[in-house]
């Protein structure tokens, strides 16, 4: 059983998803879990961030990829999404 562990994404959820589909690509084995433990930054309304996160999302727009690639339909996420193999 592959899984792969993934901590203080912090909005960064498609760049985790990019490198399981890059992983089992390149080694040709499959992902059967993933598990993201902890600080995944899933904020669902920019108005509700707190001063720190809006600050750094400042000089990070990558800070906010929830609310970019998540909170709607993304057909580039579901393209990604169809590269690997966990549900």
């Amino acid at each position: 059983m592959n899984i792969a562990i993934f901590s203080d994404l912090h909005g960064r959820l498609l760049l985790a998803f990019q490198l399981c589909r890059r992983w089992q690509r390149e080694t040709g084995e499959n992902i059967d879990l993933i598990l993201q433990a902890g600080d995944v930054g899933a904020f669902s309304d920019v108005q509700r961030l707190d001063k720190a996160t809006r600050r750094y999302a400042e000089q990070d727009p990558t800070e906010l990829g929830f609310l970019e690639h998540f909170r709607h339909y993304d057909s580039a996420v579901d393209k990604v999404l169809a590269g690997t193999t966990c549900p």
